[in-house]
């Protein structure tokens, strides 16, 4: 992000990305540890979201303010999972904690933290409870149109759903899937989210079905949700209007294959291998390859690969800036 960018966030809503989004790495002790980050969650609330990046077959753990540090989802399952009060045990005004279960703090492992502080015009996180209707309208305090709106039902077993304004309100994604684009009017009812509110469908409104949605802006001082469609080179530059520090992408019909996230503190470089991918939808280990190349007004894509650049698919991505 540029000097003037950073000045236009300032004086626009009195906050810097470094405020509301941390990417954190740490190694597992098998015991409990502290993250420092200067996040406020306590105050503020937010979403963590933890990767083993060493282990073949470990999970995802999603836990935010919401529904508190008992409950916890997985991005690459469907299921809804038992409370578990030793993964974060706590979110604190400069962080959060975690506990000692294996998921966040097996020993000797590598692990990556993404946090997401609530904030108008960055990220939101709220819980609502189905009453039925076919069709229903969901207040939020995004403080702009959602980019990306992302809901899992938390009382039962079920896929997870993926607004993104780059497919439209007419088909959705799963998380925990490798699946292209589906099209449902039951899911978002075909509407568009606007700054205040969402609309579901009977697929997310079941009566007295509890759900979690998480929401993205899109095209703000430091978060971008965009599409792209894929050319088969390496390099296809795509403009972002910043410089990023996390990218999040996903081919939304062309082929089926993974969701894919890249940070710069894990590492994303010019050589070769230098790339490190996590998989939402899978427990696979982190990653390496030669794909994107970060630069000042977004990332160029160096790899030909289907499931970031064939020929004619189309894609969709997020993006966030650098502090």
């Amino acid at each position: 992000m540029s000097m003037m960018q950073m000045m236009l966030a300032t004086a626009a809503g009195g906050i810097s990305v470094d405020d509301v989004f941390s990417a954190d790495l740490y190694t597992g002790t098998g015991s409990a540890q502290t993250i420092t980050n200067n996040i406020n969650l306590s105050g503020e609330g937010g979403l963590v979201w933890i990767k083993n990046r060493t282990s073949v077959s470990a999970d995802h753990v999603l836990q935010d303010t919401e529904r508190g540090t008992s409950k916890y989802l997985q991005s690459n399952s469907s299921v809804n999972p038992a409370d578990n009060t030793q993964l974060i045990t706590s979110f604190n005004s400069d962080g959060f904690s975690i506990g000692n279960f294996i998921s966040v703090s097996s020993n000797n492992d590598d692990f990556v933290s993404w946090t997401f502080r609530k904030a108008s015009k960055f990220f939101d996180v709220l819980t609502y409870t189905g009453n039925g209707a076919t069709s229903r309208a969901i207040s939020h305090d995004l403080g702009s149109i959602p980019g990306m709106v992302v809901v899992k039902r938390t009382n039962a077993s079920a896929s997870w759903r993926v607004y993104h304004s780059g497919i439209g309100n007419t088909h959705y994604l799963s998380l925990n899937t490798s699946g292209q684009k589906a099209d449902s009017l039951n899911t978002w009812y075909d509407t568009d989210p606007t700054s205040t509110n969402f609309t579901v469908g009977s697929d997310l409104n079941a009566s007295g079905g509890a759900y979690v949605a998480y929401l993205f802006a899109n095209d703000e001082d430091f978060i971008k949700c965009g599409s792209y469609t894929g050319n088969d080179t390496t390099s296809h530059a795509i403009n972002v209007g910043f410089e990023p520090q996390f990218v999040l992408i996903k081919v939304a019909n062309g082929i089926s294959t993974d969701w894919f996230v890249w940070d710069t503190t894990r590492g994303i470089g010019t050589a070769s291998n230098a790339d490190k991918s996590l998989r939402p939808n899978t427990t696979e280990a982190e990653g390496s390859g030669d794909i994107l190349n970060i630069t000042s007004t977004g990332f160029t894509l160096t790899s030909n690969s289907g499931a970031y650049n064939g020929s004619g698919n189309s894609y969709i991505y997020m993006a966030i800036a650098a502090p």
